[in-house]
């Protein structure tokens, strides 16, 4: 059984899964542009412990908080995520077409989920009447 402190430990450590890099890019760009977490996190709507998990790879970032930072950082969210993924490299069309058809791909999901929640609503909310 693993103690009180090992579980944060290990729960405070960066996601393998995580979006590559996305953390630690968002850092450079912050400090790049002479931001502070504080002003970020507000821009954000987080504490700024929540976006300092963000920047350390410990949290992920969804969607609606992509957009929102690459809003922050003047910088289309393909272009966050390629960058933040493969740098300053030459990209192939092939892998940036990828990368937007998954981003395209989530977006389309997202948007399905809340179409159905709302006909969900809508439909209860007449069967009320």
């Amino acid at each position: 059984m693993m103690s009180n402190s090992s579980q944060q430990q290990e729960q405070q450590q960066p996601k393998s899964n995580s979006m590559p890099n996305i953390g630690a890019f968002l850092r450079m760009l912050r400090k790049e542009q002479d931001l502070s977490q504080e002003k970020i996190a507000k821009k954000l709507g987080l504490s700024i412990p929540a976006y300092s998990k963000i920047e350390s790879g410990i949290t992920d970032i969804n969607l609606s908080r992509l957009f929102q930072l690459s809003e922050i950082f003047e910088m289309d969210a393909i272009e966050l995520l390629s960058r933040s993924k493969y740098g300053n490299n030459f990209l192939s069309v092939e892998t940036v077409f990828k990368d937007q058809v998954e981003l395209h791909k989530q977006i389309i999901a997202e948007k399905d989920a809340e179409i159905y929640s709302l006909q969900k609503k809508l439909i209860n909310y007449h069967e009320k009447d």
